[in-house]
This record gives C-alpha cells, structure tokens and sequence, in this order.
C-alpha cells in the first residue's frame, strides 16, 4: 500500500482522526469467520491500529483484497508498512482486515456480498467499527486491484473511496478474440472457465469487467462521490498499466 494511498485516505477519514498513539504497536488477529452466502469458513486477518480498545469507539474500517495465489498472511507481511504508517500519522486510526479469498478467484459471485455485507458486519460485532458507508473503504494489488474496482463500481454507495492498485485488468470493452496476446496471455483459458463457468461465456466476463460497470453504472458512481485513487507502475511486467490507462480514459470520459 503506498503512502500516497494512505494520505488520499487520511484526508478522506480526517472526520474520524484522532491524536496518534505514539510508540504503541499494532497487534494482529487471525479469526475463522463462518459465511452463510459462502457456505463455507473464510480465513481472515486483522490489523488493529496502536492503543486499540475494544468497542471503545467506531472506528473506519478498511478492507484489502490480496493479489492472485494470496491468502489472509499477505497483509501480515505489510505489518510494518502499518505500523509505520500509524506511527508517522499518515493513517488514522482504523481497523484493517483481509482474507483468503481464493488463489485466483476474482473476488466473482458470493464474495461481492461477502465484501460488502458479511465482513463489515462482523468486523462491528467484533470490534465496533463503523458500519457507514463514508467510514468503509477498499483496496488491494494485481487481483485484489480487480475485485477493489468490480466491487466498488458495482455498489458506489456502499464506500467512500476505493484505491485499486496495478489491478489485473486489460484495456477492454469487449472480450478480446485473440489469445495470448500483449494484454490476456497471462490469463488462460482454465482461469476463465474456472471463474466464470464452464462452457465459458464471454458476456459474464464483460458484465465483470471495471471498464464496463464504470460505463454501465456511471451515474450511479458520480452521484455516490465515491473516490477513486488508481495506481500503477509504468513498467508492469504483465503490462498492467494498459488496462489501467485506458480506465483512467473511462473514467475521464464518464
């Protein structure tokens, strides 16, 4: 997570800030959750900001989506990037969770309402963090960069901001015809199949991709104020920058 993510959030959450506790560590939580949508245990990780208390007040809560072939443990590796952070006030207080989503799951189906309803929801059992939307934000890398714009676009209301880093997006309106081409060999035709069903059908694909749903759902997203931060590197070795690129255009455009 890089830190001029981190300032567009502390300037988003200024409202709920308060003076940062100096010299406190982070503490991290490894929790089991049951999901009724999934049907299944979902491993989930927490990062509780510096003198956290219990339910001693509703802080923001912010939820990050780890990459293709993740787990829960990804965010414990950005432990210090935290703590740091927290440290230097660049981050507010908040609660930051994450889980194994699947190693390459893109975030599809019953985990849209994992993201937007169950987690929250337990994370204010469990903690009392916020439930409102302007205290709820989303982020994550590559595959995690996906889900962060797929969910946020599909359900502005539901966030103030999102920040979806070198997401695992090509430039795209339309499924491309050619395989292995400059901006799809690194997604092959199983990943597909294995996501969005077998025989494959290339309109569920389109339906999920950010370039789409920010055309599709552009009133909604300007009339929300969601925020959005999109950032990459100019050198992706899966020429992830394309994708990004020409979703900045859509956005532009929109």
């Amino acid at each position: 997570m890089s830190r001029s993510v981190s300032f567009i959030f502390i300037l988003l959450l200024a409202s709920c800030s308060v003076e940062k506790e100096a010299n406190k560590q982070v503490t991290t939580e490894l929790h089991d959750v049951m999901s009724e949508i999934r049907g299944d245990i979902v491993p989930v990780s927490v990062i509780l900001p510096p003198g956290f208390k219990n339910n001693s007040e509703s802080l923001p809560l912010l939820i990050n989506l780890h990459g293709g072939g993740g787990t829960r443990d990804n965010l414990l590796r950005q432990l210090n990037t935290y703590q740091e952070m927290f440290d230097e006030g660049i981050l507010p207080p908040l609660v930051v969770i994450s889980f194994s989503g699947g190693p390459i799951s893109y975030y599809q189906g019953t985990w849209e309402t994992f993201v937007t309803d169950e987690l929250p929801k337990w994370a204010a059992e469990k903690y009392g963090i916020s439930l409102k939307p302007e205290h709820t934000l989303l982020t994550g890398i590559s595959m995690g960069g996906y889900g962060s714009l797929k969910i946020g676009l599909k359900n502005p209301e539901r966030f103030i901001a999102i920040a979806p880093m070198e997401p695992a997006i090509m430039p795209i309106l339309e499924f491309p015809q050619e395989p292995h081409k400059r901006n799809s060999w690194w997604t092959p035709m199983q990943i597909y199949e294995d996501v969005w069903g077998r025989p494959f059908d290339p309109q569920k694909f389109i339906d999920d991709n950010p370039a789409n749903i920010a055309v599709a759902n552009a009133q909604r997203i300007r009339d929300s104020g969601l925020n959005i931060y999109l950032e990459v590197g100019d050198e992706d070795f899966i020429q992830l920058h394309d994708g990004a690129e020409f979703l900045h255009r859509v956005f532009w455009d929109n």
